[in-house]
Parts: C-alpha cells; structure tokens; sequence
C-alpha cells in the first residue's frame, strides 16, 4: 500500500503548490520522499526531489532549491 501514499503525497503536494502554500507542499514531498526510501521506488524518489526543489525555488531558497 505504500506506492499508493507515494502517489497520495504526490497529488497532496501539488495541491498545496497550487495554492501557494510551498512549506506544506514541502511536508508531503519529504513524506513521499521517505516512503519511496522505504519501498526502494526510484522513480519516485526522483519525482520527489525534484517537486522539493521547486517548492524550495519558490521559496527563494536558491540554495536548498539547487541542493535538491
């Protein structure tokens, strides 16, 4: 059942994106993040990093933006 919270935290995530609520967005990226571990899921490890970097561009957070 963990691939189908990576996808609900995925979908949680860019809801509150399109909202303009990007430290939230954040929080649910990192869960995906940490499911993906958990599973071994690439792809959506990948997936997560990279809607945490936007999240963080964002932000204004070039650093973590680049980081991630």
């Amino acid at each position: 059942m963990y691939s189908l919270k990576i996808e609900c935290h995925e979908f949680i995530g860019k809801i509150f994106r399109a909202e303009l609520n990007h430290e939230k967005a954040i929080v649910h990226f990192k869960k995906m993040l940490y499911l993906a571990w958990s599973e071994k899921c690439y792809s959506s490890e990948i997936k997560a990093y990279d809607n945490m970097s936007i999240d963080y561009f964002y932000l204004g957070d070039l650093d973590k933006a680049e980081y991630y």
